[in-house]
């Protein structure tokens, strides 16, 4: 068996690629095919069937081509409404990413979480699903879990289109997270959650405007840990330490566009 196999990573755009960097960090010796979306975006002002059609046909076309081990939905919005229906419509593995709310509840105080309107509409759901495994965790130990810290849910309309344009200047973008974040609720939250993997780009900037003590949480490195261990299992953990041939990282955008590649792997690069 060949085991510089394909995975396949998508986003709307260069978000994803910070997910892409932890996940060759862990397993380097596998192909990487990094697909941004751009003909459809933004993500986060369509709606639930749009998207999943969009979906559809998104994966079907990579995995006729690349037949990948398994596909990285590197975006909190396609998590969000797709990846079970993306489940039952294809014989494939699929990790997706969701905002670390559970991190920032056990690290306890008040909290923002920074995300598409989108992906905050299923916040109620979410916070439900983390609610029940800590109370169960703490059962397991004998306590009782316990939380009144307050959520505060945060949206920049077309923000992550914003990035993607100013990708090379995202201190341009100031002046709209300095409008949005200058209230004084914000600078007593301990925690800021990225529900979208795009404002892991301008984590430096967030760094500048927000409380200096406040914890960035974001679901980088916890889908590259779910990728490596699917992977691990998949393999029976041995085989995959061996590394065969150089493995490749592919760029590719929907809309065909060379500068747009280009422009992918130039941010890739220069994220060390």
């Amino acid at each position: 068996m060949n085991y510089n196999e394909n995975i396949v990573v998508i986003d709307s755009g260069i978000g994803g690629l910070h997910i892409l960097k932890e996940c060759q960090r862990r397993l380097p010796q596998f192909n990487y095919i990094y697909v941004a979306d751009t003909v459809n975006a933004p993500y986060g002002d369509k709606s639930r069937k749009s998207l999943r059609k969009i979906a559809y046909n998104l994966i079907k076309e990579l995995n006729d081509a690349y037949n990948p081990q398994l596909f990285v939905l590197a975006c909190n919005t396609l998590t969000v409404n797709c990846i079970n229906f993306l489940r039952g419509k294809f014989n494939k593995q699929f990790v997706g990413v969701e905002p670390a709310l559970k991190t920032a509840r056990i690290n306890g105080g008040n909290t923002i979480i920074f995300a598409t309107q989108s992906t905050l509409n299923s916040y109620g759901k979410l916070n439900r699903k983390i609610t029940k495994q800590l109370k169960q965790e703490f059962k397991s130990l004998g306590l009782v879990y316990k939380n009144s810290d307050r959520i505060f849910k945060v949206s920049i309309p077309q923000l992550s289109i914003l990035i993607d344009e100013h990708s090379d200047k995202l201190d341009s973008l100031m002046p709209i997270l300095l409008k949005k974040f200058d209230k004084e609720k914000f600078k007593k939250a301990e925690n800021l959650v990225l529900g979208c993997t795009h404002f892991m780009a301008i984590k430096k900037q967030l760094k500048e405007i927000l409380a200096e003590n406040m914890q960035i949480l974001d679901g980088a490195v916890p889908v590259s840990k779910r990728v490596e261990h699917l992977i691990n299992d998949k393999f029976n953990s041995a085989p995959i330490l061996k590394q065969t041939k150089k493995a490749k990282i592919i760029f590719l955008s929907t809309s065909g566009s060379t500068a747009q590649k280009n422009k992918l792997k130039k941010y890739f690069e220069n994220l060390g």
